[in-house]
């Protein structure tokens, strides 16, 4: 994805790539990391079926997500919204910033 923007002319410098997560929490989580200060709204690339429960998270953690939907091969669109109905719930109950998470992002902007 990385490559493909840069190719459309988006700066490398304005794109962060976070490679060590295991789940979209986390990749939420760690990206918000690498950032020098907490942003008050973020662009989210990612399939259609999968941007509800990122803006979801982003919204936990008090960043307006602005998103746009990457093509689903045809194939898998049935496969991804079952799977990502039971991703929603569980994020629902268990992705949450902890207390530490959100005073360590927004202690980035004093």
């Amino acid at each position: 994805m990385q490559r493909y923007l840069i190719e459309k002319g988006i700066p490398k410098e304005r794109l962060i790539a976070e490679t060590e997560s295991k789940n979209t929490f986390e990749n939420i989580k760690f990206a918000l990391e690498k950032l020098d200060k907490k942003p008050s709204e973020i662009m989210v690339i990612s399939s259609s079926y999968h941007l509800f429960r990122a803006k979801f998270i982003l919204y936990r953690f008090g960043v307006l997500a602005r998103t746009v939907p990457a093509k689903t091969p045809t194939g898998a669109v049935i496969s991804s919204y079952v799977r990502e109905t039971f991703a929603v719930v569980k994020t629902f109950l268990y992705d949450k910033p902890t207390k530490d998470d959100l005073t360590k992002l927004y202690q980035k902007n004093k």
